[in-house]
């Protein structure tokens, strides 16, 4: 939920723009409501608050735990065990959900980030949607790759990264 307010608000904005900007050059006028764009960003709020009701009614979380030996001992000797607990759900593909989720944000991101890059620079967003889609990116990989490692990886670590 995260990534979609912060991403979609920006990509509806820039969206808007770039069709100002495209009516302008074909001599067209074009009326933008602002309720419009609110219900664009609403809407896909809702229908990703929807998935996510889904996925907590059809594979709620549960709760699980890791052992690990330290190399601290008691006062009696004896060693002791670190117990990290963390959520999990059974169903993987929730997860796989929400990472292409993500990802085709991004690309919709980039698509609008080069098509509003020769706009005047008062209305230009091309550079903070291109490092937004950077930094973002970034993270999607490390999630990516934390999925695709998960069984070589201690459960506890992956928790604690994602």
């Amino acid at each position: 939920l995260g990534y979609t307010l912060q991403l979609v608000p920006l990509i509806v904005k820039v969206a808007a723009v770039n069709r100002l900007m495209v009516a302008a050059q074909n001599m067209k006028r074009v009326e933008l409501s602002l309720y419009s764009l609110y219900g664009a960003v609403i809407g896909i709020a809702l229908i990703l608050i929807a998935m996510l009701t889904v996925w907590t009614a059809t594979n709620p979380p549960q709760k699980s735990y890791d052992l690990s030996l330290t190399d601290s001992l008691t006062e009696n000797g004896e060693t002791i065990v670190l117990r990290t607990h963390y959520c999990e759900s059974e169903k993987k593909i929730w997860e796989y959900l929400a990472v292409t989720w993500q990802v085709l944000l991004l690309i919709a991101c980039c698509i609008l980030a080069f098509q509003t890059r020769k706009i005047r620079l008062e209305l230009n967003e091309a550079r903070t949607l291109a490092m937004l889609v950077y930094s973002q990116f970034i993270f999607v990989v490390l999630r990516a790759l934390t999925l695709v490692l998960e069984s070589s990886i201690e459960q506890t670590a992956l928790a604690a990264s994602r």
